[in-house]
């Protein structure tokens, strides 16, 4: 019984239910997952979608469009996994008793993480431009950036095989109904660990990410404000010399 409770579909028919609650619930459920998430999921497969042609033709011979090309990728992963989501959200789907979602999810937490790993180092390069812009490109060159993506890319999804290989698939039926739902359980105490470790790691990655992007922001700012007062100092100067 303490695996059941590991599954992924719960019910408890301990508790009342209220038939016009329900409804209610079902039915904002359905504006708010499928009509909404839909949507706005499916503006951001077409504006990604077009800033990947974008890119692609603007070239990669230089390390910016590279990082925003596999920026643009990410996005666009993110944003069809998210319609998907919303497409098996709808009633008819979800009466299926099928675990679709939790399985898809992953792949948005990989391409999300990837996103705002790259979002961290554009952001530093852009800050390194401005703090030494003659020296940026002997330090961030085309094949760094190659390969600083590509391992962001491989190390996010190494980072979320073990949730894919920590559970099995079990169909179960639902004490008190005559429904048979497929549910998640872990395989044994060391998948969940296993699974726990995953997360922990991917959470610590999207906190030092988001570290990265505000002390860069920041240090930019800075940067510029006290670039701006330079030149303002200058150009008072030549003039006074005048």
């Amino acid at each position: 019984m303490n695996n059941f409770t590991e599954g992924f579909a719960l019910m408890d028919t301990d508790f009342p239910s209220d038939p016009i609650l329900d409804v209610v619930i079902g039915e904002w459920s359905t504006i708010v997952g499928g009509v909404f998430l839909g949507s706005v999921s499916l503006l951001g497969v077409i504006f990604n979608a077009v800033n990947v042609i974008v890119y692609a033709k603007m070239g990669q011979e230089d390390s910016v469009n590279i990082a925003l090309l596999a920026l643009s990728l990410s996005e666009l992963g993110a944003s069809i996994v998210l319609l998907l989501i919303s497409c098996f959200g709808a009633p008819q789907l979800a009466a299926s008793n099928v675990p679709v979602i939790y399985l898809i999810s992953w792949f948005h937490v990989i391409f999300s993480r990837v996103a705002s790993c790259l979002t961290a180092f554009i952001t530093l390069e852009r800050y390194l431009c401005v703090a030494m812009p003659l020296k940026v490109k002997l330090y961030i060159t085309m094949k760094r950036t190659i390969v600083i993506v590509s391992v962001i890319y491989a190390g996010m999804t190494i980072s979320m095989v073990p949730p894919f290989f920590s559970r099995k698939i079990e169909s179960v039926l639902m004490p008190g109904t005559n429904w048979t739902v497929l549910t998640f359980f872990f395989r044994d105490e060391n998948s969940q660990g296993m699974e726990r470790i995953s997360i922990t790691v991917n959470n610590v990655t999207l906190l030092l990410a988001f570290a990265v992007v505000f002390i860069s922001t920041l240090l930019l700012v800075v940067t510029l404000k006290r670039k701006s007062r330079w030149r303002s100092e200058a150009s008072s100067a030549s003039r006074s010399d005048n």
